[in-house]
């Protein structure tokens, strides 16, 4: 057919090649033919992955702080007075030795502060945590003989994030400390009544 101007509308067409060798060029993509050949099924797929994937996003819990096991104890130990390096010596690196015979520890690390030493180990993740608990009350108490008896008992805490506070009310005022004190307990009693908390 030949349009106004002259021009032939069927030359610009490109006819599909008869040579095999150029038609293996233009080879056809299965996935998207079994799609396009099975409309039905395709649309069942994609209504059934929806629906599951709906379903297992509200079924999964949400928090803002969610359970998570981290692998770290630490051990706080007072001793009123005391010089920093005066604590390491006596304190710190005493039990820092008894700690690192512990198997599947990762990392200790310390630090020591005027009357006040605290040793942090982090075990390996694949850890059980009470277990780890265990074998680091042990050790401490084994370190404990080597203290001075004029150190605290040391506190061995754990890393847990559920222990975080919410919330948290500081109180000032126009009041001595004494005043301060019974209305925090007040303010505290009437927190506590919430049956949420």
């Amino acid at each position: 057919m030949i349009a106004p101007g002259g021009r032939n509308e069927d030359a610009d067409v490109a006819a599909p090649p008869s040579d095999p060798e150029e038609l293996a060029r233009y080879k056809e993509f299965g996935l998207t033919s079994f799609a396009v050949d099975h409309f039905t099924s395709v649309a069942v797929l994609l209504v059934i992955l929806t629906i599951t994937g709906l379903t297992s996003y509200f079924a999964t819990p949400k928090e803002s702080f969610p359970e998570i096991e981290i692998p770290m104890i630490a051990v706080n130990t007072v001793y009123p007075g005391v010089a920093p390096e005066d604590i390491e010596s006596l304190v710190t690196r005493k039990v820092e030795d008894e700690l690192a015979t512990i198997p599947d520890l990762k990392e200790i690390t310390s630090s020591s502060a005027e009357g006040f030493s605290s040793v942090v180990a982090e075990f390996e993740t694949t850890v059980d945590l009470e277990d780890a608990l265990q074998r680091v009350r042990e050790r401490v108490d084994l370190a404990r003989a080597e203290l001075p008896d004029d150190a605290e008992e040391p506190q061995i805490v754990e890393f847990d994030v559920t222990q975080v506070p919410i919330l948290q009310v500081n109180l000032s005022g126009e009041y001595d400390l004494v005043r301060l004190k019974e209305l925090a307990e007040a303010l505290q009693d009437e927190l506590e009544a919430i049956p949420q908390v």
